[in-house]
């Protein structure tokens, strides 16, 4: 349970940058006109004044769901590596 809220946590503020940096990217470059995402902390503003504070969080709920699948493919990998080096009898192999 303290795992998942550590991730869902730490999935949180960096979603909002990476909206940022997405909006930032996507914007036109025209010769003479500044665009209106040019710097990180001014468009999350801009954002959040225009759009909602709601609108930081696009994408936010599949990165979550993302991370179910991803956690459990991790623990069969580590399960089975575990498994291997238990019957290979790796621990009983003296280092010199």
């Amino acid at each position: 349970m303290y795992v998942a809220v550590a991730s869902v946590t730490c999935r949180d503020y960096p979603n909002r940058l990476q909206v940022v940096k997405s909006r930032i990217q996507g914007a036109e470059k025209i010769p003479g006109v500044i665009p209106k995402y040019n710097w990180t902390y001014p468009a999350l503003v801009t954002i959040a004044r225009e759009e909602g504070f709601v609108a930081l969080y696009k994408g936010f709920v599949p990165k979550v769901l993302r991370l179910a699948p991803g956690g459990g493919v991790l623990l069969l990998v580590v399960e089975f590596t575990l498994g291997v080096f238990r019957k290979s009898n790796v621990n009983s192999i003296a280092l010199t």
